[in-house]
């Protein structure tokens, strides 16, 4: 007997005949009588289509940091909704996103924004590499950083017995469809191992184009570094001439409202965000130091996105226009 009530199953179904397993993301399904189809949601709350109330842990695995319809959100996203959201050029609205961006996170230089984390993290990888010259890219054993090809290895869940030995890890592929040829790019490296670290680049340092790191694991029960861990992070990539990447998809604005940066007391090359900073909006952004990020003003290194900086987006990240819009906490 699974969860679903008779007008959940019978809008699952419906779904099903138009989705793959009637879901946009595998992560979403349950199986055939656990997937819910949700109706609404309010607060820390969601109705599913028999009106069956549900305490939403979950909160759209992540960003809905303020609850479901808060209605400063709302009201800011409304507006922008009926002014146009997508022109191909800057908006106001946009400059004024970033802007509440770099008062919240002040080491951050300048940024892009994007519309998932995903593609944050794809962007700052290429950035990365054509900033140093070089290929290769280091991220940790149970760190999750999107869903490109480039990043799927070695994640949380991975079967511990496939990883090889702690002195040299292998990268275990996620997915099936990944080429061969990209594991040959990617070297991986227990959490929390400072010496596993500084083995690597001793070796490889002189090819390594970044480390790519969750300054506190999100998907791996919320793993924290070891103190002087992140230094040494920092300290290895300053003497070797890689960027520090901070994947702050999860820990931006959460950790603190400067994110891991504020909470850990060291400032990486470039981070990514997304999650909570759009209240369950579709937004993201690459930050970073002049030194690496400006490189895209230089011109040449390819960062695009039909949406990025979108007016929904931007609306939803920015801070509201008037003081009168009430609160919402999650109830």
């Amino acid at each position: 007997m699974g969860i679903q009530g008779p007008t959940t199953a019978d809008w699952f179904d419906r779904g099903r005949s138009a989705l793959v397993d009637g879901v946009s993301s595998g992560y979403r399904y349950w199986g055939d009588q656990d997937t819910l189809v949700i109706d609404r949601g309010d607060g820390a709350h969601v109705y599913d289509m028999d009106g069956k109330r549900y305490v939403d842990y979950q909160l759209g695995f992540g960003p809905v940091i303020l609850g479901h319809g808060h209605p400063a959100v709302a009201a800011a996203v409304a507006e922008a909704a009926a002014a146009g959201t997508t022109f191909a050029m800057t908006t106001a609205r946009e400059v004024e996103a970033a802007e509440a961006f770099r008062a919240a996170v002040p080491w951050v230089d300048r940024l892009r924004f994007t519309n998932t984390g995903t593609e944050a993290t794809m962007h700052a990888i290429r950035l990365a590499r054509a900033h140093t010259g070089r290929e290769l890219i280091v991220k940790f054993e149970g760190g999750y950083h999107g869903a490109h090809d480039y990043v799927l290895f070695s994640v949380s869940g991975a079967a511990v017995d496939s990883l090889g030995s702690r002195r040299s890890p292998v990268p275990l592929q996620d997915s099936p469809g990944i080429p061969e040829a990209i594991q040959s790019l990617i070297r991986v490296v227990p959490f929390n191992d400072l010496e596993a670290m500084e083995r690597l680049f001793r070796s490889e340092g002189h090819l390594i184009a970044a480390m790519l790191i969750e300054p506190m694991l999100g998907n791996f029960m919320g793993l924290m570094p070891d103190d002087g861990y992140l230094e040494g992070l920092r300290r290895i990539c300053d003497e070797h001439g890689s960027v520090l990447i901070f994947d702050e998809v999860k820990t931006g604005f959460r950790l603190g409202l400067g994110g891991a940066a504020e909470t850990f007391g060291i400032v990486p090359d470039l981070g990514t965000f997304a999650k909570c900073m759009g209240n369950g909006f579709p937004v993201a952004a690459v930050a970073g130091r002049d030194a690496v990020i400006g490189d895209w003003a230089a011109g040449g290194v390819m960062q695009a996105g039909t949406y990025s900086g979108n007016g929904i987006g931007a609306a939803a990240t920015r801070r509201p226009s008037t003081s009168s819009l009430p609160a919402s906490p999650l109830r």
